[in-house]
């Protein structure tokens, strides 16, 4: 049976078809050159902004990013956002830096290790493998070393070897401590915190304009923490072993006497009295009494210094911030160390 089709009909159908393949080309035309549009503007370019910390690694101001060596420096609003209160903090933040507090149990004591260069032995005639500079202060002795970050406007680690631009005892590198300047800004805080075995701490900051040329800042900081045991081997400890007590303060003056003169005074001090740190080592005998080493870290002694050390600090500086005609002051350190000493049974 044959089917027979109008023409009228085929027209019509044939139209509906074109009508509909041209509106589906339509279509895609549309969404292609959408999806153009989105390809053109994604593949535009992004700018993306650093934040530029200027250092003085090279004893001038420059961009950390062109400074021609391996160094890392943090911000103090970096530090305090990372929770960093001392510098044996600061290597949870930097790279090949390891800082420990070895010695007495004082906690004011740093080791201070970069790519594995360092001292360990905290005796005060060894020189350290890396230097510790305050404001362009050297901090000769491990003693003292260990500051609290309060202050800090910036803190550069130099791997080393960085003896050509600081001198000796930086073949492991140096570490750049920069406070605030006094007079920039005025402000005043505090802070208080609390932890376990009845831990207490608290520091404060100020900064003040006293003049149009002078300005003053201070800070403080003071941390105790109870011990969990008392050394069984020392007649009347005075400390329990891990009991932690230490003080801090330094205020800094910065006088501009003229446009190309600028003199700022610094002083600071620590004080630990802190229990033995937990520890033990093998005892040699005939030389070493049983713990004397693992509660001192000294060795070959009968008579060890007992649990606690007093360790006043009172560095002093006159900076010139500009060139002029005359030989400035050299900066100066002085320590004062009163150990307490007891006595070792077998």
């Amino acid at each position: 049976m044959k089917s027979f089709v109008s023409r009228h009909a085929l027209r019509s159908t044939l139209l509906g078809s074109v009508a509909s393949a041209s509106l589906s080309v339509a279509s895609l035309a549309f969404t292609g050159g959408a999806m153009a549009q989105d390809d053109q503007a994604s593949d535009a370019p992004k700018v993306f902004s650093l934040e530029e910390i200027v250092v003085t690694a090279q004893r001038r101001s420059e961009g950390v990013y062109s400074t021609p060596m391996a160094i890392t420096a943090l911000s103090g609003d970096e530090m305090a956002m990372r929770g960093l209160d001392s510098v044996s903090d600061i290597d949870r933040a930097v790279p090949n830096l390891n800082v420990t507090r070895f010695g007495v149990g004082n906690p004011a004591h740093a080791a201070i290790f970069i790519r594995g260069i360092g001292l360990q032995d905290h005796i005060i005639t060894t020189d350290p493998g890396v230097g510790v500079y305050v404001d362009g202060v050297y901090l000769g002795r491990q003693m003292g070393a260990n500051l609290n970050l309060t202050n800090v406007e910036r803190i550069e680690v130099l791997r080393g070897p960085q003896g050509t631009l600081y001198g000796r005892n930086t073949i492991g590198g140096a570490v750049n401590i920069i406070t605030k300047k006094p007079g920039d800004e005025e402000t005043f805080q505090f802070e208080i915190q609390a932890g376990t075995r009845a831990r207490v701490a608290g520091n404060f900051y100020g900064n003040f304009e006293l003049a149009d040329n002078l300005g003053m800042s201070v800070t403080g900081n003071i941390t105790r923490r109870d011990g969990f045991g008392k050394a069984l081997n020392i007649v009347e400890p005075t400390r329990e072993i891990g009991e932690l007590f230490e003080a801090s303060g330094r205020v800094a003056i910065d006088w501009k006497a003229s446009d190309r003169l600028s003199l700022m005074w610094t002083a600071d001090a620590v004080q630990g009295e802190n229990g033995q740190s937990p520890s033990t080592a093998e005892i040699i005998p005939g030389l070493d009494r049983p713990g004397v080493f693992a509660e001192t870290g000294l060795g070959f002694f009968t008579d060890p210094i007992g649990p606690a050390v007093d360790l006043p600090v009172a560095p002093s500086a006159l900076v010139i911030l500009r060139p002029i005609p005359m030989t400035p002051t050299p900066p100066r350190a002085i320590f004062s160390i009163s150990p307490i000493r007891g006595s070792a049974l077998p």
